[in-house]
């Protein structure tokens, strides 16, 4: 292109020293490209190479490629913005808003990479989940075998509480410890853990002798109907489960919400996050103290479920993510009371 601007044109500068008016292709005559010929040679090309692109999708291919280029190498916000600023000048757009299509391609770029991450961890929490009621009903029916008949309703509440207790402390604790070691250890102490329960449980004498009938279809569904006729046999252990399991829902809703909340609203780190969601078991943990030191009657329990609720009410107006902890904290504080 050097050697036929000079042979074609009066300018004697390279290509790249051409000002940004002059004419980059040009005929024997000097002039420009009219569109059929550029395109003629654009074809042309095109064959050679085995390629099917119009100049539109090449154009296309460049921005997406350095937009690629820009979100690897940036460090930060600034310099992220520094590099787009240079690209739509040497892009010469008139429309600064004309990088957002290009911006929105890659954010659903990363949506569905996180979304396929996503997919994958739970494959695994699945069968977490899956294996956990088998483990704590299993758990519960062992008590008649290592408790006397008068200790069965302390046990059952002693093991039921335990139980709570560690699904509220163990998600913000593995967070605050994230802090400090790296998630593999987390993994490996978690598998460690599972392997000590299941030592302790072969300790477990089992005193009783007792004949139960085999386990059928039918033998479970009598059981089933046993159950649930005597649990209806009482109305307000039913309003009280079904008031319990409502609460929970809202709890294992707001866990759920937390990332978006604090990364997304707040625009937080992830070690602001995992404070968030230790400050939740923290407060917990310091209510079942407190709960020592306080009357238990149903006055305690509604006042510590309309505290926890308003908890979640007061994160709707919070624009600081220490004003977030603190809600959190006062959270957990109300709702081992309830």
């Amino acid at each position: 292109m050097n050697a036929l601007n000079t042979l074609y044109t009066k300018c004697s500068k390279k290509l790249n020293d051409l000002n940004d008016n002059v004419l980059i292709f040009v005929n024997y005559r000097g002039t420009g490209l009219k569109r059929e010929a550029w395109f003629y040679h654009w074809n042309k090309a095109m064959k050679y190479n085995g390629l099917k692109l119009n100049p539109h999708k090449a154009r296309h291919w460049f921005v997406t490629t350095r937009m690629k280029m820009i979100y690897e190498r940036a460090k930060d916000e600034s310099e992220f913005h520094r590099y787009k600023e240079q690209l739509i000048v040497y892009m010469k757009w008139r429309h600064q808003d004309t990088v957002k299509a290009y911006e929105h391609y890659f954010n659903q770029e990363e949506v569905r990479l996180i979304q396929l991450d996503m997919h994958e961890k739970t494959k695994h929490k699945c069968t977490l989940g899956l294996l956990q009621p088998i483990y704590a009903s299993i758990s519960f029916s062992l008590l008649p075998d290592i408790c006397k008949e008068e200790e069965l309703t302390q046990a059952n509440g002693l093991l039921d509480a335990t139980i709570c207790l560690m699904s509220f402390i163990a998600p913000g604790a593995t967070s605050l410890l994230l802090l400090v070691s790296p998630i593999h250890f987390m993994f490996v102490f978690s598998s460690i853990m599972f392997f000590i329960s299941f030592l302790s449980l072969l300790q477990i004498p089992i005193r009783s002798t007792e004949k139960v009938a085999t386990w059928s279809k039918r033998f479970w569904w009598a059981e089933m109907k046993t159950g649930y006729r005597i649990f209806f046999k009482y109305p307000f252990l039913l309003k009280l489960s079904l008031l319990s399991s409502t609460v929970q829902f809202a709890v294992g809703t707001a866990m759920v919400i937390g990332i978006p909340f604090i990364k997304g609203e707040l625009n937080g780190h992830s070690w602001e996050y995992a404070i968030f969601s230790g400050a939740f078991p923290i407060g917990y943990a310091l209510g079942m103290v407190l709960l020592t030191r306080v009357p238990k009657t149903p006055q305690t329990m509604y006042l510590g479920l309309i505290g926890g609720g308003l908890s979640f009410v007061l994160l709707f107006f919070v624009h600081s993510i220490p004003l977030a902890w603190i809600c959190e904290l006062f959270g957990g504080d109300c709702f081992s009371t309830f």
